[in-house]
C-alpha cells in the first residue's frame, strides 16, 4: 500500500509517465524532433558544474533510425515509471507501453 509520503514521488512519476506516453505517442503519429537539449555530465561528488545544458532547434528532418531509438528509450522509461509505482505500492498501474 503507498504511504502518504510516497504521494507526491507517485504524483511526479504519474505526471512523468503521462508525458513519455504523448510523446510516444507522437511519435507513432509521425511526429518528429525539433528541439533537443545536451546536458553536461554529473560532476564528481562535492563539485559543482559550471557548465550549462545546450538546447538546439533542429531543422529539416530526422532520420528514422533516430526516432526509433528515442521511442526505444521511451518505452524504456515508461516500463521504469510502472516498477517504481508497483514498488511504492501504487496497484492498477497502466499497463506499460509497447
Amino acid at each position: 500500500m503507498t504511504e502518504y509520503t510516497d504521494v507526491p514521488q507517485v504524483s511526479e512519476l504519474y505526471l512523468e509517465q503521462q508525458h513519455v506516453r504523448a510523446a510516444i505517442g507522437l511519435i507513432d503519429a509521425g511526429g518528429t524532433l525539433t528541439y533537443l537539449t545536451i546536458s553536461p555530465a554529473p560532476p564528481p561528488e562535492g563539485e559543482v558544474s559550471s557548465t550549462m545544458p545546450i538546447g538546439l532547434v533542429i531543422v529539416g528532418p530526422v532520420q528514422q533510425s533516430t526516432m526509433d531509438a528515442i521511442r526505444a528509450q521511451l518505452v524504456t522509461r515508461d516500463t521504469a515509471i510502472t516498477a517504481e509505482l508497483t514498488a511504492l505500492g501504487v496497484i492498477n498501474t497502466p499497463p506499460a507501453e509497447r
